[in-house]
């Protein structure tokens, strides 16, 4: 699913992960910098994450994009 900025930051997620295969993906979680008072990103959890980890119907390749947002999400259980 997708959400506009509009909605993230109206959702205020304690998380936020970007997946892109495009070159600007540095620019995108920059752009995210400017909402000081989002949770992601006062405890600076604006992740990215490559979208062919997520996005490729591969088993092994979405058991390891899984794995990247589990670490994302919970990295205490990685540790």
């Amino acid at each position: 699913m997708r959400y506009s900025k509009e909605q993230v930051i109206k959702e205020n997620p304690d998380v936020i992960i970007i997946a892109s295969m495009e070159e600007n993906t540095d620019q995108e979680k920059k752009n995210w910098e400017n909402f000081k008072q989002m949770s992601a990103v006062k405890n600076n959890r604006v992740v990215l994450i490559n979208a062919d980890l997520i996005c490729r119907p591969a088993p092994t390749v979405l058991i390891q994009g899984l794995e990247e947002i589990a670490k994302t999400i919970h990295p205490e259980a990685f540790k």
